[in-house]
């Protein structure tokens, strides 16, 4: 979680990119999220959902991103296999 949150604060101080997508629920990466907007990165959070939501997911991440993108447990695993097929 540490070198994702540098990472991400890294790359919006010196504007290698405007979005990232961040597949976390770990709010811990508040204050790292938060930290990348103050420099204009818009942070995204893909929330793995199922029959009853989103758990696991900390509800404060969700409120901090400035957009959430819900996929279900399928479309996860195949973005995963397509990932390692690479």
């Amino acid at each position: 979680d540490t070198l994702l949150a540098v990472d991400m604060v890294e790359a919006a101080i010196l504007k290698h990119c405007s979005e990232v997508l961040l597949i976390s629920g770990d709010r811990d990466l508040r204050p790292a999220v938060s930290r990348a907007r103050d420099y204009g990165l818009r942070v995204g959070l893909v929330v793995i959902t199922d029959g009853e939501g989103s758990r696991g997911y900390s509800r404060r991440l969700q409120d901090e991103v400035d957009f959430t993108i819900n996929i279900d447990p399928v479309e996860a695993r195949n973005i995963y296999v397509l990932s390692m097929a690479k």
